[in-house]
């Protein structure tokens, strides 16, 4: 069975209905212990590069969004597994998600764990739902 991590990526709405949320359960793939994964690098960005060019998951290939010049960055945050907070989020689609995991609490060293989810459509005043599974990286 596959372990489970919740981590929630919360925005700050406080009272203003015109940001959203992002609530992530990230998964980890049974090959990877959970233990092997100390901090996690979140990037949140848009589905598109500065020059207007498609990115998802499938164009990042696995690699980090953190080695990319060209990504329109959202949202980022280096953190433990089980507690991720970003700030808050102003409405948009297409974003992607990538989770970039390291083997120290400090997010330094060779990253021995990655995953991607895109298409994620954030909305007013609501929570979207995300699911990212991290996988060993060769």
């Amino acid at each position: 069975m596959k372990r489970l991590v919740l981590i929630l990526l919360l925005a700050a709405c406080g009272d203003d209905p015109s940001l959203g949320r992002v609530e992530a359960e990230v998964r980890v793939d049974p090959r990877l212990m959970l233990s092997d994964v100390k901090s996690v690098d979140v990037y949140l960005f848009a589905g598109h590069t500065a020059s207007g060019g498609r990115l998802d998951c499938a164009t990042l290939g696995g690699g980090s969004p953190a080695t990319r010049i060209d990504v329109v960055h959202r949202a980022h945050l280096l953190g433990p597994p089980t507690d991720m907070h970003l700030p808050g989020l102003t409405p948009e689609s297409q974003l992607v998600l990538a989770v970039d995991g390291y083997p120290t609490g400090d997010g330094t060293g060779m990253r021995n764990a990655y995953g991607c989810t895109d298409g994620i459509a954030i909305m007013a005043g609501k929570t979207t739902p995300v699911t990212v599974v991290l996988a060993a990286v060769p």
